[in-house]
């Protein structure tokens, strides 16, 4: 007895769109590829059942699924996973292998993140800024003790006053709503800036800060303190709204990626296209089965490649 696409549909708890997507995907692999219409649909043995009960009836989590439990995007769970940082093994899904995670290791990972015992980033790039802590938004302009100050630590509380000096303060009689939660930017790349830490509370720069905090969204850009006194900033690529002064200052500290001034927006984009390839199947697995020995990514592993034999042109 063969099943159908509804029966399995019900089976994996799925929708028959998504099944019809497997079927073109090779995920799921019906007995009647070529004869389905005369069928009058495809049909499925037991045993592929089974296999695909296994698959996606499975307590394990996607890499994407597990991105949204630890708050992190897939990109960088991908990586702490390739770091041995988190606990994972690969599994077959039709012509590819995927990444898979538990909930017990996710929220583990999580805690530690909190906890900042992976803090790579801020050896890499300096002291980490929170954008939001204690009650306030980091480089708020606000009055204090009669004086414009604006906020340059969030945690420990701290302030850059009139005078030029940063003064560290236990509180501040406001409190400030936290900055509106924008979803994480799925696209994967960074732009990066360096631009020095302004001496005095109006400088330009800090209203810029500000603003790309608040449009590009909290979970999407991170400011650090350098070592040599400026602001290392990472932001995800996006579109904003800026003034031309202030797009000149960002165009003049940027260290990686493009910035472009079109008629809308400002684009912040990180140099990289992205381009839709059909590699066949056997291609596809062995590149997946060379990227897992080497611990990477495919799309690393094809990027090296491809490197590599454009420098052997080059060379002839």
């Amino acid at each position: 007895m063969y099943i159908t696409v509804n029966e399995l549909a019900s089976i994996l708890n799925k929708t028959k769109r998504q099944i019809q997507y497997m079927i073109s995907n090779k995920f799921a692999q019906p007995i009647n590829p070529d004869t389905h219409r005369r069928d009058g649909g495809y049909r499925f043995t037991s045993t592929e059942v089974e296999r695909l009960k296994e698959i996606y009836t499975r307590n394990d989590l996607s890499l994407k699924e597990a991105s949204r439990i630890v708050g992190i995007t897939p990109q960088y769970l991908n990586q702490l996973a390739l770091d041995n940082k988190i606990q994972s093994s690969m599994v077959s899904i039709g012509h590819r292998l995927e990444r898979r995670f538990t909930k017990e290791n996710c929220k583990k990972i999580l805690v530690e993140l909190k906890q900042k015992k992976h803090s790579k980033r801020n050896n890499q790039y300096g002291r980490k800024l929170s954008n939001y802590s204690n009650g306030v938004r980091l480089f708020k302009h606000i009055i204090l003790d009669d004086q414009k100050c604006v906020i340059v630590n969030t945690d420990p509380l701290s302030v850059l006053n009139e005078k030029g000096e940063s003064v560290n303060i236990n509180n501040i009689d406001i409190n400030i709503e936290g900055w509106i939660d924008k979803p994480y930017v799925t696209r994967k790349g960074f732009v990066e800036f360096q631009i020095p830490i302004p001496k005095y509370v109006d400088h330009p720069a800090y209203n810029l800060f500000y603003t790309l905090i608040k449009q590009i969204g909290p979970k999407n850009i991170q400011f650090f303190e350098t070592p040599l006194g400026d602001y290392y900033i990472r932001t995800r690529q996006s579109k904003i709204h800026i003034s031309d002064d202030e797009f000149y200052l960002l165009q003049k500290f940027i260290l990686k990626g493009r910035i472009e001034n079109t008629k809308d927006c400002i684009v912040l984009s990180s140099g990289f296209d992205q381009v839709l390839l059909d590699i066949p199947y056997d291609t596809h697995k062995k590149l997946s089965t060379l990227a897992y020995k080497n611990q990477q990514s495919v799309n690393d592993l094809f990027l090296n490649i491809i490197e590599e034999f454009l420098g052997e042109l080059d060379e002839e």
